[in-house]
Formats: structure tokens, C-alpha cells, sequence
């Protein structure tokens, strides 16, 4: 089969986007940061309960902490929301819905905290993969 070498790039293109969508779609949403390095990285991972949703922050009531020091009824300032790389559109997120969230402590103020990833759907599945990338397993 010959190529026409007009199409070549074109054909590379193709290649590079349907690689890169497939490898975002085998590790879960998350910026294609594996599940590992994204509890690793974060300051506070917790299962949530979002209370309130605007533009550009997100309230939310811990239900359970994975890591971290945050406590069982606790609301935490999520902001971030506004970052291109998050897999998931913001306007996704409803309030009373149950996520697990990736956080960074805010640098600038320590009540709130930084979104590292887009929210995670909150199914046994998915804890069970928080859990054990937590323990290092």
C-alpha cells in the first residue's frame, strides 16, 4: 500500500489523537494521572457529598476520609473548578451527588482546598482502587 505523502501528517495526527484517547479512557479520567500517583500527590482524598455548586467552587461534607485529617461531617472549600484539564465539565457535578475527590491543601489559605483531578464517581470499584492505592498495594 503507498501513501500519499500529503496525507502522511495527517495520518500521524490521527495516529497521536486516537493513542492519546484511548490511554485517557484505560486509566480512568483524571488528566490521564494514574489513580496511584493522584494518591500520592494529593494532601486529602475523601468521600463526599457535594452541598453546594457556583462557577468556581464546589462545598462539599466528608463522609469518609481516606487521607487527610479531615473528620465525618466536615465541609470542605473545594476550588479549581475552572482548571481545562479536568476530564469532567463542572456542570456535571449536582449538588447531593457522592464523589471521591483528589485535594491539595490551598497554599494561600488552609481552609481550602485545591482540586487535583476531576471528581470520581463513587462506586465500590472505584473505592476499592482509592483504598488499595492508598495502602500502596
Amino acid at each position: 500500500m503507498r501513501v500519499n505523502p500529503r496525507m502522511f501528517p495527517w495520518m500521524c495526527f490521527l495516529y497521536v489523537l486516537v493513542w492519546t484517547l484511548d490511554g485517557a479512557e484505560s486509566q480512568g479520567c483524571g488528566e490521564g494521572i494514574p489513580i496511584e500517583d493522584l494518591a500520592f500527590l494529593a494532601d486529602t482524598v475523601v468521600s463526599a457529598r457535594v452541598l453546594t455548586v457556583s462557577d468556581r467552587r464546589i462545598t462539599i461534607e466528608v463522609i469518609r476520609a481516606k487521607k487527610g485529617v479531615s473528620r465525618r461531617g466536615e465541609s470542605l472549600d473545594v476550588r479549581g473548578l475552572e482548571n481545562p484539564t479536568l476530564c469532567e465539565d463542572p456542570s456535571g457535578i449536582s449538588p447531593g451527588g457522592y464523589r471521591i475527590w483528589f485535594l491539595k491543601e490551598d497554599a494561600e489559605d488552609s481552609r481550602r482546598y485545591l482540586l487535583l483531578a476531576s471528581p470520581m464517581r463513587l462506586t465500590l470499584d472505584n473505592l476499592d482502587r482509592v483504598n488499595a492505592a492508598i495502602r500502596g498495594e
